[in-house]
């Protein structure tokens, strides 16, 4: 048996135009199919996005470590940020670095494990700034050493154990 021969016929007066028409029309296709999935994609993603530009973002412990570096990041974004700590000479530090970079951040001295402090504290930022959008509760202790020393009683609070029979734990908030 003999192989069926495959033949094109071209018109010889459009030198093979037509075919790369089709071609043209089959890769516009396929690139507007591309790009509505691409721009579906994308409203779809950003459709879950929350704008906090102008947003009362309050960040308890915000005077260092992670606390700062959220407020940072909140400010960037162009919300209106609070923040809290213990110590006025942290906030006063924070306040210098959020002035120098043309930001205004409200550095409240609190300690959250007073209620009333807590209580002055929130009537602050509201009068200053607005209702409370966002809030970021970072405040927080951690507490080496031997349990032995320890002035709480064990609480069913997770513990993980350190080496030197030392534990890291949370502490009960009524420690105050």
């Amino acid at each position: 048996m003999r192989p069926a021969k495959l033949s094109v016929q071209t018109d010889h007066t459009t030198g093979g135009f037509e075919m790369r028409s089709k071609l043209n029309t089959m890769a516009s296709a396929a690139a507007a199919v591309v790009g509505a999935a691409a721009l579906a994609r994308y409203l779809v993603r950003n459709s879950r996005c929350v704008d906090i530009a102008g947003k009362v973002v309050l960040i308890t412990g915000g005077s260092r470590g992670l606390g700062l570096v959220l407020a940072r990041e909140f400010a960037s974004r162009g919300s209106r940020v609070a923040i809290c700590a213990r110590h006025e000479r942290e906030l006063e530090h924070v306040r210098e670095e959020f002035s120098e970079q043309g930001k205004h951040v409200l550095a409240v001295t609190c300690d959250v494990g007073v209620r009333a402090e807590v209580g002055r504290m929130v009537q602050t930022v509201r009068e200053q700034l607005g209702p409370i959008g966002i809030l970021v509760n970072n405040a927080g202790a951690i507490v080496w050493g031997p349990r032995k020393t320890k002035i709480w009683k064990p609480s069913k609070t997770p513990c993980r154990q350190i080496s030197g029979g030392r534990s890291m734990r949370s502490l009960p908030s009524s420690t105050k």
